[in-house]
This record gives structure tokens, C-alpha cells and sequence, in this order.
């Protein structure tokens, strides 16, 4: 009986194998099938407009969660939903395959625009960081030890001491992101 349960195990075990491997996606084909993200997201997932995120480096399995949540309608964007509807499943795998093997660009020092008075502070708190420097003090404090006043939970939790994610819980890298995205 347990040579039986042995040999079962093994045969499911192999042929599962099988299935991960092909989940994985290919590099190769996603980077041919990637031209027409490049626009928005950069021909190596590193977007220069701050308006659209890096993909580059990102977890495979966070990237084929968000497009399938654009393609199912979970997400909503008009641009990103039109173009994952138009993907198969082997089109995500392998997109999310050539994007987390590319090297995320780090990005230049943020420059704070002259009439920087936050008008715009929609919680009435205080903000005396003037400097980019004290801002980033200021974000760096919140990311490790979140606000308590404010309910918003500490970002290391998740995406981890440097930022670089979870991957198997399929949270995102925030390392290098833009400062806007």
C-alpha cells in the first residue's frame, strides 16, 4: 500500500512539473509580444513618463493577476482593459516572464515644484517637511511604521524591508517605482 501511495504521489508530483514550468511563461516570446506595451511601459518595462509604472522586475505572478483582473473587468482602465482582453493566457505568462526578467531603472532625485504649499492636503494634517530630504524621512517612517492616527497600515508589511514585494503572496515591488504611480 505505501509503494502505491509512493508512486502516486510521484506521478502527480511530475505531472504537475509539467504545468508549472509552462505557467512560467517565455522570455523570449514575451519579449516579441511586448512591443505594444513599450509606448506606455518602455521597451525593457521602464517606463520614462511618470504617468504609466515600471514593469520591469515586477513578480511574474503579480504581473498575470493584474492583467487578468484588466481582462475579466476587475480593474478598470480603458487603454489596459482593451489590451488584456486581446491577450491569451500564454500571452500573459510570457508578457509577466519578459518584463520580471528585466532590471528595474532607478529613478533621480525628486524635485519639489517652487509653489509647493499643499492646498491640496485633503486631511487638514500638518505638513512641515519642506525638503525632499525631509519627505523622504517623512515617507521612509511611514512605510516602516505605517500611522496609526490615520489607520494606514505600515508598507513593509507587504512589499518588505526594501520594497522588492512578496512574490508568492503576488504583492508588488515599490523599489523605483515613480514618485507619482
Amino acid at each position: 500500500m505505501k509503494k502505491k501511495l509512493l508512486v502516486l504521489t510521484a506521478a502527480i508530483a511530475l505531472t504537475s512539473v509539467n504545468t508549472i514550468l509552462h505557467a512560467a511563461g517565455d522570455i523570449h516570446a514575451g519579449k516579441e509580444k511586448s512591443a505594444s506595451c513599450s509606448g506606455c511601459h518602455g521597451a525593457d518595462g521602464n517606463s520614462e513618463s511618470t504617468t504609466f509604472p515600471k514593469l520591469a522586475q515586477q513578480h511574474a505572478s503579480y504581473l498575470v493577476n493584474q492583467l487578468l483582473a484588466f481582462k475579466a473587468g476587475k480593474r478598470k482602465d480603458a487603454m489596459m482593459s482593451s489590451m488584456a482582453k486581446a491577450l491569451s493566457d500564454d500571452d500573459i505568462a510570457d508578457l509577466a516572464a519578459f518584463y520580471a526578467a528585466q532590471k528595474i531603472s532607478r529613478n533621480d532625485m525628486p524635485v519639489l515644484p517652487a509653489n509647493d504649499d499643499d492646498e491640496d492636503n485633503e486631511d487638514n494634517s500638518p505638513n512641515t517637511a519642506k525638503t525632499v530630504e525631509e519627505l523622504i524621512a517623512q515617507g521612509s517612517d511611514l512605510y516602516r511604521n505605517g500611522d496609526l492616527t490615520r489607520e494606514v497600515s505600515a508598507c513593509i508589511a507587504c512589499h518588505g524591508p526594501h520594497g522588492e514585494g512578496n512574490k508568492p503572496a503576488a504583492f508588488p515591488v515599490v523599489h523605483s517605482q515613480h514618485a507619482t504611480t
